[in-house]
């Protein structure tokens, strides 16, 4: 009976779907999600040394979206020429500023400044406020031709949403911090041969999994393949990553990178989305 993989459930192994050989090679484009253990040092995250927790390829998704927010805020106010000349009379210059104070302060006050359209000028900017952090979604409806292909996507899809926690500390209150994610779009073979395509993937940072949802019936009812494992029919397979640091723009090349890659002054660059 078809079930589960546990090599690929348990992020031994690396995992393909479709898994017919002559089916892969017809996917010209590759998702590939790999995930590997946190480390305190942020030097090292980008590198991949912590211990492996999946690598995963699946053919392009259905829809694939990036979202950002952006926020500014209304810069300090520059003093217009009405309000400089009303704040000149209160202190003592020469004749002309106290001449400049006083009409300005009379054309305000009597609403002459109104009446020939006079208006300080708004000199606000829109100030920086900050960016919030980037999130990725990604939806595939997968439909397995037998039992064995959607036992495949059974596990990949157990092994992500098992990722989305914290594994637990030994003898402790205490957990460990949730797996980081590398994600990219690779042309060409699922495997270490396949070309990066940034412009499909938006090049995602490291990453957390935010979000992961499993619909087994996405055909509508409950369907299965087999004719003893009834194995679900159709998949629906929603991720949603959120990037795990702030991003800045690389003094290298000014492609936006994760503030642990900014670090190294664009040195690291060449790790991410790499094989």
């Amino acid at each position: 009976m078809a079930g589960i993989d546990s090599g690929i459930a348990l992020g031994d192994s690396i995992a393909k779907y479709p898994l017919n050989a002559d089916e892969q090679q017809e996917i010209e484009l590759w998702l590939n999600i790999r995930a590997f253990s946190f480390t305190r040092l942020k030097a090292l995250r980008t590198l991949e040394i912590g211990e492996q927790k999946c690598n995963m390829w699946l053919p392009m998704p259905t829809k694939m979206e990036t979202g950002t927010s952006i926020s500014y805020n209304s810069g300090q106010a520059n003093e217009g020429k009405l309000t400089k000349a009303i704040n000149s009379v209160a202190s003592i210059g020469s004749i002309g500023d106290l001449f400049t104070g006083v009409v300005g302060w009379f054309e305000s006050v009597t609403g002459v400044a109104n009446a020939i359209g006079k208006r300080d000028m708004d000199q606000r900017e829109s100030v920086f406020n900050g960016a919030g952090l980037r999130s990725h979604s990604f939806d595939w409806t997968l439909v397995p031709k037998d039992s064995a292909s959607s036992a495949r996507i059974f596990s990949m899809a157990y092994r992500l949403n098992a990722l989305a926690y914290p594994g637990a500390a030994a003898q402790t209150s205490s957990m460990y911090h949730p797996p980081l994610f590398t994600i990219g779009v690779f042309q060409g073979s699922a495997g270490s041969n396949g070309k990066g395509r940034t412009e499909w993937s938006m090049d995602p940072q490291l990453c957390v999994l935010k979000s992961c949802s499993i619909d087994r019936s996405g055909a509508g009812a409950a369907y299965s393949v087999g004719s003893n494992d009834f194995l679900p029919a159709v998949w629906k397979i929603s991720l949603e990553f959120t990037e795990f640091e702030p991003l800045v723009r690389s003094m290298v090349n000014d492609r936006l990178v994760s503030r642990s890659v900014s670090d190294t002054v664009g040195l690291a660059d060449a790790f991410i989305n790499q094989i």
